[in-house]
């Protein structure tokens, strides 16, 4: 059974999740504990609003692989973050809806000098 899982690729679509599926698992699970725990580990404050949870849902449905895609989608948001906030450089991430005013899906804030 290993040998025929393995043959397929990384990303398989399935049977549609609704986009209140999607939501009620990113609500629901893990899923931003994990994350909250890495940036406590940082000392950088993160939070999200119900717009961003939304606009992952769409982007996860884009892709039509359930919620297998979402962690990838959530990655592909904040990756260009990452390196700033390890850097040291802010305090605290907020997870947004991109807008045409901030086209990231995020607004960092900046360490306070010492």
């Amino acid at each position: 059974m290993l040998e025929l899982i393995g043959r397929f690729s990384k990303i398989i679509p399935m049977n549609p999740l609704s986009k209140k599926g999607i939501i009620k698992i990113l609500k629901e699970s893990d899923f931003s504990r994990l994350y909250k725990k890495l940036f406590g580990i940082l000392n950088v404050n993160f939070d999200f609003n119900d717009e961003f949870i939304e606009y992952i849902a769409d982007l996860a449905i884009l892709k039509q692989s359930g919620a297998r895609s979402l962690k990838t989608v959530f990655d592909d948001c904040i990756s260009s973050a990452l390196f700033r906030i390890f850097a040291g450089e802010y305090s605290s991430i907020s997870l947004v809806k991109p807008s045409e005013k901030n086209n990231k899906p995020y607004v960092l804030k900046k360490q306070k000098k010492k």
